[in-house]
């Protein structure tokens, strides 16, 4: 298993113009590459386990939100044993609280989308036409 320590600690988000992502990502999709081909079983057991889980977890955290959701999604389909199991791993709390970074990133795009649909245009369109016109009550 590649070592993944070499990344820079999660101060900042990484985007896609930094090097050390691009390595990390690199290493990460190789490593799936091998694993779905070779030692699937290994390799979901790994990214359940320390030191790996905490290694992949910290690279994770400082993934911004456009380049870690697709990470997560390949992770999530890939196809791994124990696919749920390894998920919940990488989204545990760990003492350097990485996993929760990555959980609030979580909850954090889930909230934007839910209030972009909620105060979409075309809704808010809609009931400001509603409030200029009089609700009749039928008696």
């Amino acid at each position: 298993m590649t070592n993944l320590n070499d990344v820079p600690a999660p101060d900042r988000p990484l985007s896609a113009g930094t090097a050390s992502l691009h390595d990390a990502a690199g290493r990460i999709a190789a490593m799936l590459d091998y694993a779905q081909t070779y030692d699937p079983a290994s390799f979901s057991s790994a990214l359940r386990s320390e030191p790996v889980r905490t290694e992949l977890q910290a690279i994770l955290a400082q993934l911004d939100p456009a380049l870690l959701l697709p990470v997560l999604h390949r992770l999530a389909t890939s196809g791994l044993p124990d696919q749920r199991e390894m998920m919940e791993a990488l989204l545990a709390s760990d003492p350097s609280g990485s996993g929760q970074v990555v959980r609030d990133t979580l909850l954090a795009l889930h909230r934007q989308t839910l209030l972009a649909r909620v105060f979409h245009p075309d809704r808010v369109q809609t009931l400001r036409r509603a409030c200029r016109h009089p609700i009749q009550e039928h008696a």
